[in-house]
């Protein structure tokens, strides 16, 4: 163990390091090594019934659903994911969290939402759709499984215009979008009448369309034009579809209190030289009660792996993921820092832009530096690179248990020496990266010398070492969670870009692609917008 002092390290925070282990139970981007969750608790309890398949007019469909008592009554709810991309509902600003403003064929009307507990996800009340556009829907729970029957539908009509469809029904219906490059399916569940068919009309942005029939649906097939985008629209008296390709836009902007605490915004931003582009936020109230933020990581084999936010979040009950850290890509090694409950899991050996945070909702963002050092009977002190990092650098680097229980060695070469109880208990050469796991000491850390053969000299077998960390700015020593990223935008609302002093390659800061990001609010005390 670690037990040094407390001694000044540069003007920095200085405190001992240690090992130790904590319970973990509270825990678009392909390969994030790291991310931040956002924690709700939800207030409602749950027990009741529950399934995770939901059949609709015979089509089966991997969504969550719950039934719930409600004033001795029982109310089905499914998930709004499922609601939007299987019924077609269109989700509008809605101002309470207690309830969701929604359109189907209709005026818009709120449907009451309940989230499952761990919160991981919002549930729509289902009986409001269908009251909404005073609809019978049949229900029925069965093994887990939740099928609902639509009154059965008909297309009437179908009238193509220039780069449109017009499909006009007997009463509203379930439909679902997909687009895949410049293929569209739209499928509507109407029955087809066999005599109706399709005209012809010249089109800018599509050409071909393609009208197919099944016993209780219909399908259009698609081909448009690149950099285009299906739109839909829903009307009634009378009821009908409005398919319309055109060329890409943002979609409309949108609010929604998803939950206390939490407010879901989509909109665009436009530069000053006209360049728009489109934004999701997610507003957090950290003082709120049951709204916490963890960082998280690939759970059950140690700090090595990277995986899809999507994966994370079958893992771990999230609300919400921003993916952040950064990861040495051919390895799947971490670099950027992280802590999480006081205890830390990655050092960075760069500084570079890094959010910390406490459970009272204070947050610092600022470039961090987290700094090792170890001291010898003498009081020499060596410094160290860095810590459980995949940031590889000559000289002395330090890997412990929450690196996982082995090490395997990522450069050839590497000297490597075991602490066990505070004391240098082995040594050994690595012959080649990749080739060997050594594991580390429960009690101790394994360190790592690459290029620098002198240290089997200077940590002898025997020899008592301790340590101490520093932190730079001081700030950041009181925040239990912490989570490097990078590269720092602005500080106070003033630009502080410096792409090249946080050590990210020069073509970073001029290619374009989707990017996170995550800030404060310029008045602390609002998180609306």
């Amino acid at each position: 163990m670690f037990a040094g002092d407390c001694q000044n390290f540069e003007s920095a925070t200085v405190r001992a390091f240690k090992v130790r282990v904590k319970n973990r139970s509270m825990w678009q981007r392909v390969g994030m090594a790291g991310a931040i969750a956002l924690v709700v608790t939800a207030s409602v309890p749950l027990r009741a019934e529950e399934g995770a398949t939901v059949v609709l007019n015979g089509q089966n469909w991997s969504a969550r659903w719950l039934q719930r008592a409600v004033d001795g009554q029982p109310r089905l709810y499914v998930e709004e994911s499922w609601v939007q991309r299987a019924l077609g509902v269109t989700f509008l600003n809605s101002a309470q969290s207690q309830t969701q403003r929604l359109s189907w064929f209709s005026s818009p009307f709120f449907a009451p939402v309940v989230f499952d507990q761990p919160a991981r996800s919002r549930f729509i009340d289902l009986g409001s759709i269908s009251n909404a556009v005073k609809q019978p829907w049949r229900t029925e729970l069965k093994d887990g499984t939740l099928r609902i029957s639509t009154p059965s539908a008909q297309i009437l009509a179908i009238r193509r215009q220039p780069d449109r469809v017009v499909l006009e029904m007997s009463q509203r219906a379930p439909w679902q979008l997909v687009q895949q490059g410049d293929q569209v399916i739209l499928a509507v569940g109407a029955e087809l009448p066999p005599t109706l068919k399709l005209g012809e009309a010249s089109g800018t942005w599509f050409k071909r369309v393609v009208l197919r029939g099944q016993p209780g649906s219909a399908r259009l097939d698609l081909s448009v034009a690149p950099a285009t985008k299906p739109v839909v629209e829903l009307l009634s008296d009378p009821v009908r579809l409005v398919l319309t390709v055109q060329p890409e836009m943002p979609p409309r902007s949108r609010s929604i209190q998803w939950s206390d605490g939490i407010r879901h915004q989509q909109g665009p931003v436009v530069l000053p030289n006209g360049t728009t582009f489109w934004v999701n936020t997610l507003s957090l109230d950290l003082q709120r009660s049951g709204v916490m933020m963890r960082p998280l990581w690939r759970p059950g084999q140690g700090m090595t792996g990277t995986q899809p936010l999507t994966v994370f979040r079958q893992q771990w009950p999230a609300v919400a993921l921003i993916n952040g850290g950064f990861f040495n890509r051919d390895r799947r090694l971490p670099v950027g820092a992280l802590r999480s409950d006081g205890q830390w899991y990655a050092g960075t050996a760069l500084n570079r832009g890094t959010i910390a945070w406490n459970d009272a909702g204070e947050v610092l963002i600022d470039r961090f530096t987290y700094t090792e050092e170890l001291i010898l009977p003498n009081q020499q002190a060596i410094p160290l690179t860095n810590l459980n990092s995949g940031y590889v650098q000559r000289g002395l680097a330090r890997y412990t248990p929450t690196w996982g229980a082995v090490y395997v060695p990522v450069t050839n070469g590497e000297l490597l020496i075991t602490v066990a109880g505070d004391l240098v208990v082995s040594q050994r050469l690595a012959a080649a990266s990749g080739t060997e796991q050594i594991p580390i000491p429960a009690d101790g850390y394994l360190l790592v010398a690459r290029q620098e053969p002198g240290f089997a000299a200077k940590l002898p077998i025997g020899t008592a070492v301790r340590g101490r960390y520093a932190y730079r700015p001081s700030g950041f020593a009181r925040f239990p969670h912490l989570l490097g990223a990078g590269p720092l935008l602005m500080r106070r609302g003033v630009p502080v870009l410096d792409v090249a002093g946080e050590g990210f390659n020069p073509a970073f800061a001029t290619q374009r692609a989707r990017r996170s990001a995550i800030a404060l609010h310029l008045n602390p005390g609002s998180y609306s917008g």
